[in-house]
């Protein structure tokens, strides 16, 4: 449909921003949450409105204990002899307004709640940080209060921090007869913590290795498939696969029933990315093959179990693009990561051993191959985690995901309509070129799951929007329409080799090592002139995320960002904000990074069935079009920040009437309301920068 002439225009761009108050003084009215449920592939309202969900992760610190501080490159996060606690991750109640004001003033209404295994039950089995519970419990209900939906992310990356990731408590090595302060000289896992050069040039991106080492790959095995793999693995007297995930699920209950009463909790997770560790494995004397996560140092599972059982092993070494350069030595000082008297589980089951020459040899190189993880394993245990949730929540939504599918180590398989009720599909999307090799070409880039390059601003769009829209087809086919919310989808600030902090550093003329000198002489221009290439990122990921009409939870927020160990984890840059650059506290926008794209206006409910929505950030115009309902009479919704618009705005419309009004407590954006007539099917709405 073409757009016809009515024209409506105002402007709020002169409202001032007083520096005698702070700006989440601004938001102290409450904002009540949207209420939504699922409904044929997508996320509606009580009016039957579709509703899109956009916020963030909140956030990337809570997968490491804020007390003693756990950041990766302080190897003293790894004493399992002093005390922890995670509470004040993400940050201390007292700041929360703060944080949730920020995140109101980019038209967020959803946030995705990081927490981990280790945080709740990191004492030993069955011993729970009430105090931490209660914390978490706190900042749901400030969220609350501010509007934002929350749906609960049971943080794991590579199972546990002993193992270069987070999630799993420490004792869930001891049980199985692991010594997790041997994993680092065995070879069994790559860490931060014990890297031999300054910690702060600690290889970007060697952590997912860990999925494919042993430590990781053991406790994965035994998590989901020790009752077949290892059925002698057994803790007082019950399977190891049995009492790992009856403690795991005991956990998120607990932490359910701390939270349930909160009317904004919109469901959980059952883990993030889980990854099957040796489960269907083609040969274990070969690397993977067909998987794509091939840097570093990459052992065969062999070697692997070989090098962690005190044997010098060689291995061989790969560039970050996957091809071989050289090779390493494997525990060179012969030390076990098993404890004294314990032998290697999948020796003890036969998988390996030794030849006549003590030289370890394979027995059974199929021993996990031709298995479905998806199907025989995971399936069965999300049915499992569905029961427990829902017997504490009836109504919690299930969050779906499965292991990130460039990985290509895991298919995703069809979930029984009748057995999964009410869930999402809830996967991953990043942009691998600039993820890994923290690159970033508006008209270049590599589609990994293709293994074809791609020239072209438009073909690069294209490639994008294509991958995330097969993700939205698992939803569609295997989830039996569930809607989809992209869990976790971003870019590396630090591409480039960090080259925006230089550039930042020399507009405010000051050295990288005089942290917060600076830190009330920059403006806005400043930060967007350094980050310009990360906000052409940001805004070409956001593009093809609208282009598929999916709700998404951008990773990540850490309030404790720094420009030295950035999210302080493994050396990810991903935060959108830093508290570096927050130097204004009247300006909700002060500390973000990527402004641009980040804050745009989109459709937050829409009066029927979107069909396109698309915000042109270089000509500042927002397009909506949709296909309208009998049933639903409600008028469709849109959040437009004024950042991009000074002047106010145009609305061009192709039928009916459109309303602008303030938003109550938010002086930095207007809501528009759109009533489209019913003699039309379908319907437009254009916003442009006013002249």
């Amino acid at each position: 449909h073409s757009l016809h002439g009515m024209m409506l225009s105002g402007s709020f761009a002169d409202i001032p921003i007083s520096n005698d108050t702070t700006f989440w003084e601004s938001f102290e009215e409450r904002r009540e949450p949207i209420q939504v449920r699922c409904s044929h592939g997508n996320f509606v309202d009580e009016a039957g409105r579709v509703v899109i969900l956009r916020g963030v992760n909140l956030g990337a610190n809570s997968k490491f204990p804020s007390s003693p501080l756990g950041e990766t490159h302080l190897p003293s996060g790894l004493d399992t002899s002093t005390p922890i606690s995670f509470i004040n991750h993400p940050f201390p109640l007292a700041e929360a307004d703060q944080h949730f004001a920020r995140l109101r003033a980019c038209g967020f209404n959803v946030i995705r709640y990081i927490f981990t295994w280790e945080a709740i039950e990191h004492r030993g089995p069955g011993l729970y940080d009430e105090e931490f519970l209660k914390y978490v419990s706190q900042i749901i209900e400030r969220a609350d209060h501010h509007g934002f939906l929350v749906y609960l992310d049971p943080h794991q990356d590579v199972w546990s921090r002993f193992t270069g990731g987070c999630g799993a408590p420490a004792w869930t090595f001891e049980i199985v007869g692991l010594d997790a302060d041997k994993f680092h000289d065995t070879g069994a896992a790559v860490l931060h913590q014990y890297f031999s050069g300054p910690k702060d040039k600690f290889p970007k991106m060697i952590w997912p290795t860990n999925a494919l080492k042993f430590a990781a790959a053991t406790m994965f095995t035994l998590f989901w498939g020790g009752a077949r793999f290892a059925p002698n693995c057994k803790i007082d007297g019950m399977n190891v696969q049995d009492y790992l995930q009856n403690h795991y699920i005991n956990a998120m209950v607990k932490l359910m029933n701390a939270v349930k009463h909160h009317k904004n909790i919109m469901g959980m997770g059952p883990m993030n990315e889980p990854l099957p560790g040796y489960i269907g494995w083609p040969n274990l004397q070969h690397l993977w093959k067909g998987c794509h996560l091939v840097n570093g140092v990459m052992p065969t599972p062999l070697q692997q179990m070989a090098a962690a059982s005190g044997h010098v092993t060689r291995v061989t070494k790969y560039n970050r693009f996957g091809m071989r350069f050289g090779a390493a030595i494997l525990n060179p000082t012969q030390v076990s990561a098993w404890k004294a008297g314990t032998e290697c589980v999948w020796k003890r089951h036969g998988v390996w051993g030794l030849d006549e020459a003590g030289k370890p040899v394979i027995n059974d190189p199929l021993y996990f191959a031709n298995c479905d993880f998806g199907k025989d394993f995971f399936t069965p245990f999300l049915k499992k985690f569905q029961t427990a949730i829902r017997e504490v929540k009836p109504d919690a939504m299930i969050f779906v995901e499965l292991p990130p599918e460039p990985l290509n180590i895991s298919t995703f398989p069809y979930f029984d309509a009748a057995e999964f009720t009410n869930v999402v599909n809830a996967p991953h999307w990043y942009d691998g070129f600039t993820l890994f090799l923290g690159r970033f070409y508006r008209k270049f880039n590599f589609d990994v799951p293709k293994g074809q390059i791609v020239f072209g601003a438009k073909s690069v769009d294209r490639m994008m929007a294509e991958q995330i829209g097969q993700l939205k087809e698992f939803g569609q086919v295997n989830l039996n329409g569930a809607p989809t919310l992209v869990g976790e989808c971003g870019i590396p600030f630090n591409m480039h080799n960090s080259s925006a902090y230089e550039m930042l550093d020399r507009m405010l003329h000051r050295s990288r090592d005089s942290v917060g000198s600076w830190l009330h002489h920059h403006e806005h221009q400043h930060i967007t002139a350094a980050f310009a290439r990360q906000t052409k990122a940001m805004n070409t990921t956001i593009k093809a995320l609208e282009a598929n009409l999916v709700s998404f939870t951008l990773w990540t927020y850490c309030p404790t960002h720094n420009s030295k160990y950035y999210d302080g984890w493994n050396l990810e840059d991903l935060s959108i904000f830093s508290p570096e650059i927050f130097t204004n506290n009247a300006d909700p926008y002060s500390g973000l990074r990527a402004l641009p794209a980040i804050v745009r206006p989109f459709a937050i409910r829409v009066s029927g069935v979107p069909i396109s929505a698309a915000f042109n950030l270089r000509k500042c115009e927002y397009l909506l079009s949709f296909r309208s309902s009998e049933e639903v009479v409600a008028p469709t919704e849109v959040f437009v920040p004024l950042v991009h618009f000074p002047r106010g705005i145009d609305i061009t419309v192709s039928d009916g009437k459109c309303d602008q009004l303030q938003i109550p407590g938010n002086p930095y954006a207007l809501m528009v309301k759109y009533t489209h007539t019913k003699e039309m099917e379908i319907h437009a709405l254009l916003i442009k920068a006013k002249q």
